[in-house]
């Protein structure tokens, strides 16, 4: 049937202001949307602006320093705000993604909702952490002491194993943040929007570092049962494969986070040569004259497990105990830690210790007061700054926590176990497994593709690598019909200018250290 002219024109009118209607509800709709966006985008921005200016660029510091529940809020904001964002645009994020073809902002809405989902896992984990440290943390800021009876790491190994769920889903919500963060590009971002992805990249590696700490903290701390570790300490002027010459061993056991020993020893000292050793590795015997394998020459594989597994089972030899763990540890991370806790009061010594001042005083104290090499006294005593030294670190840690600049603490651990200035072999294969992901194991893994790894070793009886420069220069010619070429240039160069009269294959032990830095290889 057919409509008269009339009828046509009330039913366009009709459906023109259906249109109008419902356009103007979208309007009104996407005005309201905007309004709250908008408030939750101011609203999101002091919050950061808050986080920021409590941390100065360290939330840790932050977290000591500063009003604990207000940065917490501060944080619980931030995750609300997000949300409600993501909320408000809905279905419009996935439109969003293909507009990144719009100048300035196209790469902002493209991974709008990514971003969103990024900053609201990071506020989730970081909420989480909170939650799972809440015991600990006034103890850091120095706002309460420990129960009674207890000390700082003792309330520190049942607060982190009370609280792994928390830091189970922090590590969650981190894995699946990162993976959306891999997936971003920054050069599409704005300048405003990359900034702000910047600095969350400059707190990725201390937070990875800080959950995988807290997550395996219960076991190291001896928290499910006694643990006893075997500590190395490397020293780096006398390189060798993993880090460097073992100068000093200390057995440290722990129980439900308390130290029930702490035994340290010049590494000399360790040896029960009346044991069966094994035979020494075959460039040691030849260069060395070693006929035995003792433990200060332990480091001898590039990988540290490897080599941990050698130091135990020699440690095991000579003192009859078999450890849960090795960790070893250079001079770079003694300056780093000192750093953190300076200064440090050593009784029986004048002088405060500081990173700035610390290998300097290790070496004045090695030095013989006589002007000897070797003598019975020197001999025995020589290392004893270095036990004394850890002894109060450790006393430190375990009473005076709030006395730690915390952020400088977390930024050295990050720094320590990333670059391996320390190193840790566990026995455990859950906890070795656990450690191996961190990366915190030394191990040297295996890959499909062609590596190329420059490993020195000092044989030379002397601590000449404080003064030698190396430099490593590898370069790879591309040809497409033939093989690639490879070529690697390694060069050392040492400045001493002191002359020698002959270098001997021998051990010898001038009584200063400094004439130790300068002593020859032997040809």
């Amino acid at each position: 049937m057919r409509l008269d002219p009339m009828a046509r024109r009330a039913r366009a009118l009709a459906v023109g202001l259906s249109i109008v209607f419902a356009v103007s509800c979208l309007a009104v709709l996407g005005y309201v949307k905007y309004v709250r966006v908008t408030e939750h985008l101011g609203s999101l921005r002091g919050h950061l602006h808050s986080m920021e200016a409590m941390a100065e660029g360290d939330l840790l510091s932050a977290a000591q320093e500063e009003d604990l529940s207000s940065l917490r809020q501060e944080l619980v904001g931030t995750r609300e705000d997000l949300a409600a964002i993501k909320a408000e645009l809905g279905p419009t994020l996935t439109i969003a993604r293909f507009f990144g073809w719009v100048p300035v902002i196209g790469g902002d809405l493209a991974a709008g909702q990514d971003l969103l989902d990024m900053g609201i896992g990071f506020a989730t984990a970081g909420d989480a952490l909170f939650e799972g440290l809440g015991p600990v943390l006034p103890l850091v800021a120095g706002q309460e002491d420990p129960p009674s009876g207890s000390g700082t790491m003792e309330t520190v190994a049942l607060a982190t194993a009370e609280g792994q769920p928390h830091f189970q889903l922090a590590r969650a919500e981190i894995e699946r943040a990162q993976a959306l963060r891999e997936g971003l590009s920054a050069e599409t971002l704005s300048p405003k929007v990359s900034g702000l992805v910047d600095r969350l990249d400059r707190y990725l590696p201390l937070l990875n570092t800080g959950v995988h700490a807290l997550l395996v903290a219960p076991s190291l701390l001896g928290a499910d049962e006694p643990r006893a570790y075997l500590l190395l300490a490397q020293n780096e002027q006398e390189l060798r494969a993993t880090g460097g010459f073992i100068s000093s061993v200390a057995l440290l056991r722990l129980s439900e986070g308390r130290i029930v020993e702490l035994d340290f020893r010049d590494s000399y000292a360790v040896d029960d040569l009346s044991q069966p050793h094994p035979s020494a590795p075959q460039p040691l015997e030849e260069y060395m004259l070693a006929q035995i394998w003792l433990l200060r020459d332990a480091t001898w594989y590039a990988d540290f497990p490897s080599s941990a597994e050698v130091a135990r089972e020699l440690y095991h030899l000579d003192r009859g105990v078999l450890v849960d763990g090795v960790i070893a540890a250079d001079l770079t991370a003694m300056q780093l830690l000192v750093g953190a806790m300076e200064p440090l009061e050593l009784e029986g010594y004048e002088e405060e210790v500081t990173a700035a001042n610390v290998v300097g005083l290790m070496q004045r104290y090695w030095a013989s007061p006589t002007g000897e090499g070797q003598t019975g006294d020197w001999w025995i005593h020589r290392k004893d700054f270095m036990g004394d030294l850890l002894s109060a670190m450790m006393e430190t840690l375990q009473s005076d926590i709030s006395s730690i600049d915390l952020g400088r603490m977390g930024s050295a651990l990050q720094r320590c176990l990333t670059e391996k200035h320390i190193l840790i072999y566990m026995a455990d294969p859950e906890l070795s497994a656990s450690v191996s992901k961190s990366g915190w194991d030394g191990g040297i893994r295996s890959t499909e593709g062609d590596y190329l790894m420059v490993v020195d070793s000092n044989m030379g009886f002397n601590k000449v690598n404080a003064a030698v420069r190396a430099s490593v220069d590898y370069r790879v010619t591309l040809e497409s019909q033939k093989a690639s070429l490879g070529r690697l240039s390694v060069v050392y160069d040492n400045p001493s200018r002191v002359e020698v009269q002959q270098c001997v294959q021998e051990a010898a032990y001038p009584p200063t250290y400094q004439e130790m830095m300068e002593g020859c290889y032997w040809d």
